[in-house]
């Protein structure tokens, strides 16, 4: 049996056992992206990459994503090279998000071009990887996408983004927190409105009533009138 057999059967066994036996599943999960990560022929590249399109078990999908980093940098070119010639939009997103995850130096670059695409989840990855990799100049890029969005995931992506930035470029704090105040009181919706107050809360290190959930940071926690009226002091407190 070669690699490529060997990663088939194994890649199938996973698939063939059920959710309920976590233990043997996770084994077998374990093991066979330590097979796939050990070598790095075209053939078998070219397995791995078809993995990303089968999303039939999404726990087997992130790991076979996954174990694209553990490949490291070697296998930029790879991505590169696959890049403009995928035409599906998931694939080119996952390229995209695996650029960002090794900070490839092509990262931002290709992140500000594909930004523009129509496709939600194209545009959901580029938002978070500029916020991995960004500079000063790309916050502005974040703030169209943050007050213009056209969904809530959008203009929340953004400024999660931005905190991203605002993590490696500590410096920087001022005018990100000028941005996302801005975000607060222009947000119609509840709900990204509380995200708001959030990113403000941890940029600024100020409680403003909004905190994230300790086992889900996509749950909010708090009172939102009372945290509204608790930011919209702080923030006015900043400005004197």
């Amino acid at each position: 049996m070669n690699e490529l057999e060997e990663l088939v059967r194994e890649y199938r066994s996973v698939k063939e056992t059920p959710h309920e036996d976590e233990a043997k599943r996770i084994k077998l999960l374990f093991d066979f992206q330590k097979t796939l990560v050990s070598t790095s022929t075209k053939e078998v590249l070219d397995f791995h990459y078809e993995c990303l399109k089968d999303f039939s078990d999404w726990q087997l999908y992130c790991y076979c994503r996954a174990a694209f980093v553990r490949r490291g940098m070697s296998v930029e070119p790879y991505l590169i090279g696959k890049l403009s010639h995928e035409g599906n939009y998931h694939v080119i997103g996952d390229i995209i998000h695996l650029l960002g995850r090794l900070r490839s130096p092509l990262a931002l670059k290709v992140a500000l071009e594909y930004i523009e695409k129509e496709d939600a989840y194209i545009k959901e990855v580029c938002l978070y990887v500029i916020g991995w990799v960004g500079y000063y100049d790309d916050i502005e890029v974040l703030n169209g996408y943050l007050v213009n969005g056209s969904t809530q995931l959008i203009r929340i992506t953004a400024g999660s983004a931005m905190r991203q930035i605002f993590w490696r470029l500590p410096e920087l704090k001022n005018h990100i927190v000028d941005y996302l105040s801005n975000a607060f009181y222009c947000e119609k919706d509840n709900s990204v409105k509380a995200r708001m107050i959030e990113l403000i809360s941890t940029v600024t290190i100020k409680n403003l009533g909004i905190r994230e959930g300790k086992n889900d940071p996509n749950v909010l926690i708090g009172d939102l009138e009372k945290a509204i009226i608790k930011t919209n002091k702080f923030l006015l407190s900043r400005n004197e």
